[in-house]
């Protein structure tokens, strides 16, 4: 691990510390990624691996996937079961990535300029029911579903687009399938493996694309 590891992760255990207190014994449930895509598809999953994506070596890339009705009916079924003193059902909260790329618009565009939809979309586009986001909005109705804001999308969109701009083969296989998250690519920073990173960049002129998203972001 070098300097700039560690005072990464010293960083981030450092800054919980003025975070408040409580004697209080509490169950936090929380949930990172909501609305993120990762695999579209056991068949996607499969046929990118066939193709020579590596797929397969990351644990997400097997499980996580975008919920469907039944995986929310199921998760609410849960929370409600569970009771407090006061009669208040189980609560959680998941972090939420509001919007994804749009790989058709990017490949239709020479992967030279990038195109995101919002996470709505992405659902229609994964084929889960018209019923979710439904029976998503009941749960925030009941409150024991309450979404927190954890950013845009959740890719390292300029080092990502520039990588398919170099017609790197893994990752323009993987956006064929709708998916960004190929791992252990040489020439990629260890920590950005994966493209995930939202605020990854790896030169100054790449600064401006996230100025941009701020000021819309302020401005919204």
């Amino acid at each position: 691990m070098n300097i700039a590891d560690l005072k990464y992760k010293l960083i981030l255990n450092l800054k919980n510390i003025p975070g408040p207190t409580t004697g209080k014994k509490i169950v936090v449930f929380e949930c990172d990624d909501y609305g993120g895509i990762r695999m579209p598809s056991n068949d996607a999953f499969q046929q990118m691996k066939n193709s020579g994506v590596s797929v397969d070596e990351s644990r997400y890339n097997l499980y996580d996937t975008l919920e469907d009705e039944s995986d929310l009916s199921a998760l609410f079924e849960t929370l409600n079961s569970v009771k407090d003193r006061k009669g208040n059902a189980a609560v959680f909260s998941p972090f939420v990535n509001v919007a994804n790329p749009d790989f058709e618009k990017i490949k239709a565009g020479g992967y030279k300029e990038y195109f995101y939809e919002p996470f709505t979309t992405t659902l229609n586009k994964y084929g889960r029911s018209p019923g979710t986001m439904k029976v998503w909005k009941q749960g925030m109705n009941d409150g024991i579903f309450v979404p927190e804001f954890h950013g845009r999308e959740h890719v390292s969109v300029q080092p990502w687009l520039k990588q398919l701009q170099q017609h790197n083969r893994q990752l323009r296989v993987a956006l064929q399938h709708g998916f960004a998250a190929v791992v252990n690519m040489e020439g990629i920073h260890e920590y950005a493996q994966g493209f995930r990173p939202e605020f990854y960049f790896t030169e100054e002129s790449q600064k401006f694309f996230y100025a941009v998203l701020y000021w819309k972001a302020l401005t919204y």
